[in-house]
């Protein structure tokens, strides 16, 4: 399957899902945040979250501020 990760065209396994993704690109998810279609995606569904064919997903360090 197809998707750009991080403006990157890259092929992955066609069942991944948002978590395996985390885990084979980046090791730390603490302050981690995760776009896909530039939708944010809560931590909680990164487990079920499937990502499909052409997805545009960004992995970004989020930053608190005010």
């Amino acid at each position: 399957m197809k998707i750009i990760l991080n403006n990157i065209k890259t092929e992955i396994n066609n069942t991944t899902t948002l978590l395996e993704l985390v885990s084979i690109y980046q090791k730390e998810t603490f302050g981690l945040a995760i776009a896909v279609n530039d939708v944010v995606i809560p931590k909680e569904k990164w487990s079920i979250f499937k990502i499909k064919n052409y997805d545009n997903v960004v992995l970004f360090q989020a930053i608190a501020g005010g």
